[in-house]
């Protein structure tokens, strides 16, 4: 007699005659019972139990280095799992929440944060607030440095002969 668990179950127990014969040291290493040498009737009965796996969710730049601590818990076997992505500033996720059910093995997924880019633009105005030059505009990656020169407009000075910063949110 062979005895032997559905996929994301294992064998709990097995009694034999209403006495447990099996712990799991007798139990193959592949979760399978096998009852041998069968020489007179006996009852037997299997309890199982349902089984649990890793899930492991990392959180990593473009660029493959950390961005926010591994998400790891513990989920039953076929049971559905929801895990939102931490909020990093300046960053998207590629996966704003990564959902899915349990299947029978551990999973490891990966969640890849991109920078985001922001415009920049620059006014150029006098005094009177009349437009002194065109405006400057670009896309600017968050945590970019920029440095913008000022138009030279004959007869006029500007405030800040050069615009610069570090591109925020």
């Amino acid at each position: 007699v062979v005895i032997a668990a559905n996929t994301g179950y294992s064998i709990a127990t097995v009694m034999v005659d209403e006495t447990e014969h099996v712990t799991e040291t007798v139990i193959a290493a592949d979760g399978v019972y096998t009852f041998e040498n069968v020489s007179a009737n006996h009852t037997i009965n299997a309890a199982f139990s349902i089984n649990s796996y890793n899930l492991t969710i990392h959180h990593v730049y473009a660029d493959n280095t950390t961005a926010a601590p591994d998400h790891t818990e513990t989920v039953v076997y076929n049971t559905a799992y929801s895990v939102e992505s931490p909020a990093i500033t300046g960053y998207t996720a590629d996966q704003l929440t990564v959902e899915g059910t349990m299947p029978a093995q551990d999973v490891e997924l990966t969640v890849v944060y991109n920078v985001n880019s922001y415009n920049l633009t620059i006014h150029y105005v006098f005094a009177d607030d009349t437009e002194a030059s065109a405006d400057y505009t670009a896309q600017v990656a968050y945590g970019t440095p920029y440095s913008v020169e000022s138009p030279v407009i004959a007869g006029y000075t500007a405030d800040q002969t050069t615009v610069a910063g570090t591109m925020t949110t």
